[in-house]
């Protein structure tokens, strides 16, 4: 819809010749984020529909529900084509939390060295990656990978299993338990090694129309 709404057709938008870090986790690890925030009054503008229900009530709606919220699938398969950009970075939380949170130090530094190259950006990554961790965030609980395993019971489970597991593929997830561990997902290597790529077109040699008769003048961007 922005395409149509803005001007230029959106596409002076910075976005295809900018970096842009895009995090994500297993969706089901985000199923239980969203079942202990969602509800609470003041934190979402629907807490209320999920407010009055029991866990077991909140957890079935928050996995399928045909009227408002959709399915998980619904909600993480529309964030998937992020993926796709080959001016996007994908970080996923496992990569990101280190061994406090049930991960690699090895690989967290791993990670931030390759943004640290990508953005061609001074930094030691051992230091940044002490800072990562916002504790006083008003949505940080535990900080852990692989929470679902103990907080999404075996009737939950069977619920998801129901539904096509593209969403899981998509990053790289599976449905099935580690044996005691939570390995990052499949794709990190991809992701991590892909080069950078942006739009070679500056819209700002363009004159582009911003507003029409404002003030009895029409507004014109160009060069900056």
């Amino acid at each position: 819809d922005s395409v149509r709404r803005q001007p230029f057709g959106n596409r002076a938008h910075p976005f295809p010749r900018s970096p842009v870090l895009f995090m994500y986790r297993h969706p089901f690890d985000i199923l239980v984020s969203e079942f202990g925030y969602y509800h609470t009054d003041g934190r979402t503008v629907f807490a209320n529909y999920l407010s009055g229900l029991s866990d077991d009530e909140r957890l079935r709606r928050l996995v399928d529900d045909p009227r408002l919220l959709g399915s998980l699938r619904d909600r993480i398969f529309q964030f998937s084509a992020w993926l796709e950009f080959d001016n996007v970075i994908p970080v996923s939380f496992e990569e990101l939390v280190g061994s406090s949170g049930g991960g690699d130090d090895e690989i967290r530094e791993i990670l931030i060295w390759s943004i640290l190259l990508k953005l061609q950006h001074a930094g030691a990554p051992a230091d940044l990656a002490e800072r990562i961790y916002g504790r006083r965030s008003p949505t940080f609980r535990e900080g852990r990978v692989g929470n679902w395993v103990e907080k999404l019971s075996p009737e939950i489970r069977q619920i998801l299993s129901v539904q096509p597991e593209d969403y899981l593929q998509q990053f790289g997830y599976s449905a099935a338990p580690g044996d005691g561990a939570h390995p990052p997902p499949t794709r990190i290597d991809e992701f991590r090694n892909r080069p950078l790529e942006f739009s070679k077109v500056n819209p700002k040699d363009t004159s582009i129309l911003i507003e029409v008769d404002f003030l009895g003048h029409n507004i014109v961007g160009f060069r900056g």
